[in-house]
């Protein structure tokens, strides 16, 4: 007889191989990669799905986690939670309750950005107004300048005695 304290034995549902329970994970396959975490043990939602490149993770969940730092990312137990939860509930929502999996999706970044931390472009956008003026302004005064240029360039030679 053989006795295994199943405590100890890591359950990886983000493995892509023929292990028994590869690919179980439930992170949102287009905009999160599953991220197994270690010495969780025999049970379930131990990884994250933290966002692909090209996604950002929803300010709404950034909260302080345990170790003070940020969380960046969504914890599988909260996910295997919720998926749970809209099983039992027949996909029917209570209030104040997670969505799945409408709740644990990282969003899009702005077109052109490869990478971003919010949904601010990575190219800066210009105030087409504010340019107009200011390049009205300096198209006047070089207009100025040359026009006194060309007074003082015809007139160098004249002797004129303001008084």
């Amino acid at each position: 007889m053989i006795s295994i304290d199943l405590k100890y034995v890591d359950i990886n549902q983000c493995a892509e191989d023929e292990s028994m329970f590869a690919g179980t994970h439930k992170c949102d396959k287009e905009s999160t990669e599953c991220i197994h975490i270690s010495g969780k043990g025999f049970r379930r939602g131990a990884y994250k799905c933290q966002c692909r490149r090209g996604y950002y993770f929803p300010k709404s969940y950034l909260t302080e986690g345990f170790t003070g730092g940020k969380q960046n990312s969504f914890l599988g137990s909260e996910v295997e939670n919720a998926f749970v939860a809209s099983r039992v509930r027949g996909g029917s929502p209570v209030e104040g309750s997670l969505i799945y999996p409408d709740s644990f999706r990282c969003l899009p970044c702005k077109p052109g950005c490869k990478t971003c931390v919010d949904d601010t472009s990575c190219f800066s956008e210009y105030n087409m107004l504010l340019r107009s003026v200011a390049l009205g302004l300096q198209s006047f005064c070089t207009t100025i300048t040359i026009v006194v240029a060309v007074v003082v360039f015809r007139l160098r030679k004249s002797k004129v005695v303001f008084l």
